[in-house]
Parts: structure tokens; C-alpha cells; sequence
């Protein structure tokens, strides 16, 4: 499936090359179809359909019985991601918003077991009051850029979270990623 793309205006003849990024609706079922379309300009034949699932427990690569007692696989590649620090530099430096969402679902994976985005807000969310020692009312996360207009936090939990990370062994590397 391919959503269209409009593009009004104009370029002189001789003009410069004009490039724009544009944001994939949905990146999971676009690698899918990117990944079959690798395979068969390489010769493998794919037969089925591109599926994304929504819960992670349903793969059949998810941990569990599922994951056990499903049909086999094969891992067909493996890419190793880079260190986490390596990723935060250019989401810190440059703003990369698309890097931030990946970042914060990937938390969302990882502390409360739920890859989405309100698995990633909670993840922000319980990080800021578990551990930092926010006030619940003063912040609400709502997406990992911070894009959202729905995004609220005081100046207070600025300046404690900095305060917290001045004091965490982390601090140089954190500071390392700021512009």
C-alpha cells in the first residue's frame, strides 16, 4: 500500500535539486515491503503477504509459547544497532524528532514491555517520577520528540532532572550529547 504524494511549485529550468523528507504513515509495514523487495531483487521468491502486528507477544520471534511453539524461522540477517550514546548525540544536537520517537518506544519495549508510544510516555513518565523524583502533576509526556502540544513540563522538573543528572555517573556523556 502506498499513501500519494502531491507536489505543487515550481523549479527553474537549471534550477538546484529541491529535496524534502517525508514522514512513512506506517514505518513497520514499509520495512516489510522494502525488506520483500530486497529479497526478490536478489532472487528469493517471498510468497505471502507483509503482516504488522500491533501486540509483540503475537510474533512468532517473541519470547514464549508463542514464540516456542510457533512454525520455524530462520534469522535470515542480524544488524547490531550502534551504542544508544551514538544515537542520542544527533537527536540532541540536531533535534532528529524521528530518532527520538524510535528512542522512547524502544524504552517503552524495554521498561513496561509495550513498544508503542504510550509505552514509551510511561517509560519517560515513571523514569521522571520513580527515580528523579518529580511531581506527578508537573509533567505529562506525550510523545518522544516533543512535538506535541499536549507535552507539559514545569520549569521545576527541568532543573530537578538536570539536578539528578549532574549527580549520576552519566553526567559527561549526557552533557557530551547537548548542542
Amino acid at each position: 500500500p502506498s499513501d500519494p504524494i502531491g507536489i505543487v511549485g515550481e523549479i527553474p529550468m537549471g534550477g538546484a535539486d529541491v529535496w524534502r523528507r517525508l514522514p512513512v504513515p506506517d514505518p513497520l509495514a514499509f520495512a516489510g515491503l522494502q525488506m520483500v523487495r530486497a529479497l526478490e531483487r536478489q532472487g528469493v521468491r517471498v510468497s505471502g503477504t507483509v503482516t504488522v502486528l500491533q501486540d509483540p507477544s503475537a510474533s512468532l520471534l517473541a519470547p514464549g509459547p508463542l514464540g516456542a511453539d510457533g512454525p520455524p524461522f530462520s534469522i535470515l540477517a542480524q544488524l547490531e544497532s550502534p551504542p544508544l550514546l551514538d544515537i542520542l548525540r544527533p537527536i540532541n544536537k540536531r533535534s532528529n524528532n524521528y530518532l527520538a520517537e524510535t528512542v522512547a518506544k524502544l524504552l517503552g519495549r524495554t521498561v513496561v514491555g509495550d513498544g508503542s508510544f504510550d509505552g514509551g510516555n510511561r517509560a519517560v513518565e515513571a523514569f521522571l517520577t520513580d527515580v528523579v523524583g518529580v511531581d506527578p502533576e508537573e509533567v505529562s509526556v506525550r510523545d518522544g520528540s516533543g512535538l506535541s502540544p499536549e507535552n507539559r513540563a514545569s520549569p521545576a522538573v527541568f532543573v530537578q532532572t538536570l539536578a539528578f543528572m549532574a549527580e549520576s555517573p552519566h553526567w559527561e556523556a549526557f552533557v557530551g550529547t547537548l548542542p
